[in-house]
């Protein structure tokens, strides 16, 4: 039971986070605990199953590249995760993204992340198949933040074929094209009200 513990703490800490099975493996490992990958990863199905924590797939074509890929790992529930882990109930720009990740599930979304040089939260998926491509951020107003985030959503959309996205912001409204992307910067109390 203490392993099985640790590694839920290590997943709600994870939470809008990319997730490793080997690396909780090698931190048990090296702490002398026996355990298998397979049983971490029976207990990583497990937390999904009992909706603790749920668990993104990076895009693919591939079906089965995607079902193996690294995933992104999120809370079911962000006041229990804020209750567990003090890390994350200081992030405010982890909570937010796990916000508007709990609010495409509720939408209905078919869920998945773009990583490749750079990387963009969310895509929705209609049979599979990317039709929007979605940036989350608290707040753009640094620069250097507002470039990184743009140039993930381009190059999602780009890679994809859309010729739009989205980022959701905490309180910027806005619209702007780059490389003839065209990103609608929202607030996020009007995406929450869509």
């Amino acid at each position: 039971t203490s392993i099985l513990k640790y590694f839920c703490k290590r997943v709600i800490a994870n939470s809008s986070n990319e997730f490793r099975v080997n690396k909780i493996f090698n931190e048990l490992k090296s702490q002398g605990y026996k355990v298998s990958k397979d049983t971490l990863y029976e207990f990583q199905d497990n937390i999904e199953s009992i909706y603790l924590s749920l668990f993104l797939p990076k895009y693919s074509n591939s079906v089965i590249k995607r079902e193996f890929s690294q995933k992104k790992s999120y809370s079911i529930d962000t006041g229990f995760a804020n209750a567990l882990d003090y890390k994350f109930y200081n992030d405010k720009p982890r909570q937010f993204e796990n916000l508007i990740y709990l609010e495409l599930l509720k939408k209905g979304k078919e869920l998945t992340y773009y990583k490749d040089n750079y990387e963009c939260d969310f895509l929705t998926l209609d049979r599979g198949e990317p039709v929007e491509a979605v940036q989350v951020s608290f707040d753009i107003s640094d620069e250097a933040t507002r470039k990184r985030e743009m140039r993930g959503l381009v190059e999602a959309c780009k890679f994809l074929g859309l010729k739009r996205g989205k980022i959701i912001t905490s309180s910027e409204e806005s619209e702007v094209v780059d490389q003839g992307i065209k990103m609608s910067i929202v607030p996020v109390y009007k995406y929450l009200l869509q």
